[in-house]
């Protein structure tokens, strides 16, 4: 009895522990979801699922509310997208559906394309960050409020105000024409990235399913329920399995930097927010070789990937996704070549030299061909993801490696201090375009339809170009616009 006891008091100790320290909860101010005196459907939602006594709510822009999560400073960030946050939890239940971001400008302006962009005056409210969505502009001022936002574009002070049109001013109603930036997507609640931000996640997506199902849930979002979309969310959604070979996909990577982030990341976050219906989750791709080997299941895709005949005889290819420009042969001594010099003569020049290949990988039928020549004492056999790859480059393993620019630019940098000389390869084709590649099935060919209906509406917005554009180098984006408007402007 008296262990009984014991036990019940620890029990109640640590129980008093927990609730009396509140969940620190971090918002921006919006209008109806979100007040300056801690009302709104977002905050009553969370005082609802854990306690108004057990919830401090900082209200605060949502720049600083982003520095202070990634302090550790609050448990909750309010409202964020995928791609705010890469060292954060994201509860399976999303918070509300986003309306569409909308350029606002004066009717006299012509904007017609992204393109109509280029050399404007644009603004959006500071912390974001819809500069990773723009291509063509290059002239920002960021604001503190759509307030200040509305109000310069109406005195003509900033050619195009990016914003949502629930913020519009009523007295500026079809005063402005729009163009679409972003589709409508899922906001999310952040939790830290720790047992206790878990457990809180866990907890919001098993109130959310209950409240749903009593009705209580239609009654805190009152007239905007129909619009967040959860009326229509089902929890169980088909999982779809995603092999990669960038670790950055997976939930457990820690990067606090945006501009760290791969294209293929956001990319795939933009085109994965359309798809309500899937729940996705990521593997890492070790070995491209066991493609042909593996269960051909009905919800297992690879992403980013080659079309080659072989593979169309088991995969179905998704319209590209993204672009590569070509591949070039990579050493970390200086070798005597100037302009295009071919794989075979970089080989035979350096007869010492070892190649490094990842094992299957496909480099485009031309280089496949040269490659599958090459002794297999001179070959080194590497995983598929990079960052490894590159490390194993780094330590010296082997002498010469055939890769993407953008992969070299992106990645190089975060392994390594050693410079790295490029060579352009007669043998690789100007640019490499890649998909994402499901087994042969129904069920994956809906998928993908799918999957090339929400990439439509990327490329029509301009947003797909600017993100895969992020991590190209200065001198290459002149060919990479080229190639894309050739590639993706022809497809749609």
């Amino acid at each position: 009895m008296k262990y009984i006891t014991l036990i019940t008091y620890i029990y109640l100790f640590i129980t008093f522990s927990v609730q009396a320290e509140k969940v620190i909860v971090g918002a921006d101010v919006w209008k109806d979801v979100s007040t300056k005196d801690g009302k709104g459907i977002y905050l009553n939602l969370l005082n609802r699922i854990y306690g108004k006594d057990n919830t401090s709510i900082n209200i605060d822009s949502y720049n600083r509310n982003l520095a202070a999560f990634k302090q550790n400073k609050i448990d909750i960030l309010v409202g964020v997208f995928r791609e705010d946050v890469h060292n954060a939890i994201l509860p399976h239940w999303f918070l509300d559906t986003d309306d569409p971001v909308l350029a606002f400008y004066h009717k006299k302006t012509n904007i017609q394309s992204p393109a109509d962009f280029a050399n404007k005056l644009t603004s959006w409210v500071r912390g974001y960050h819809f500069e990773n969505f723009l291509f063509y502009n290059t002239n920002n001022y960021p604001v503190n409020s759509p307030q200040e936002g509305f109000a310069l574009l109406n005195s003509k002070r900033i050619d195009i105000f990016i914003d949502y049109k629930s913020n519009l001013p009523k007295q500026f109603n079809n005063k402005f024409a729009t163009y679409e930036v972003l589709p409508r997507r899922h906001l999310y609640l952040a939790f830290q990235y720790n047992k206790q931000g878990q457990a809180l996640a866990n907890k919001f997506d098993s109130e959310m399913k209950k409240l749903r199902k009593s009705g209580e849930l239609a009654s805190i979002f009152s007239f905007h329920y129909k619009d967040s979309m959860h009326d229509t969310f089902s929890p169980e959604r088909k999982k779809m399995i995603i092999y990669t070979d960038e670790v950055e996909l997976l939930r457990s990577y820690h990067s606090k930097n945006l501009k760290e982030v791969s294209t293929l990341n956001n990319t795939l976050s933009l085109l994965f927010d359309q798809l309500d219906e899937y729940d996705f989750e990521f593997k890492i791709l070790n070995d491209y070789s066991n493609l042909f080997l593996g269960n051909k299941q009905d919800n297992l895709c690879y992403s980013d990937m080659l079309k080659t005949p072989v593979r169309l005889n088991s995969f179905n290819f998704s319209s590209p996704s993204s672009l590569f420009l070509g591949l070039r042969a990579y050493s970390k001594k200086r070798l005597p070549y100037s302009g295009k010099i071919s794989l075979e003569s970089i080989l035979t020049d350096n007869s010492d030299y070892s190649l490094g290949i990842v094992n299957g990988r496909s480099y485009g039928e031309s280089l496949d061909q040269q490659l599958s020549t090459i002794p297999s004492k001179r070959v080194i056999k590497l995983p598929a993801e990079l960052n490894r790859m590159l490390s194993i480059f780094d330590h010296g393993r082997f002498d010469l490696m055939i890769e993407y620019p953008q992969d070299i630019f992106m990645h190089w940098g975060r392994v390594s201090k050693n410079k790295l000389y490029s060579y352009e390869l007669t043998q690789a084709k100007p640019y490499y375009l890649g998909h994402m590649m499901c087994y042969k099935s129904e069920n994956n060919r809906i998928f993908l339809d799918k999957f090339n209906h929400a990439l439509k509406r990327l490329v029509a917005s301009g947003t797909l170009l600017a993100i895969q554009s992020k991590n190209v180098p200065a001198s290459d984006k002149v060919n990479f616009e080229k190639y894309f408007h050739q590639v993706f402007n022809s497809s749609r």
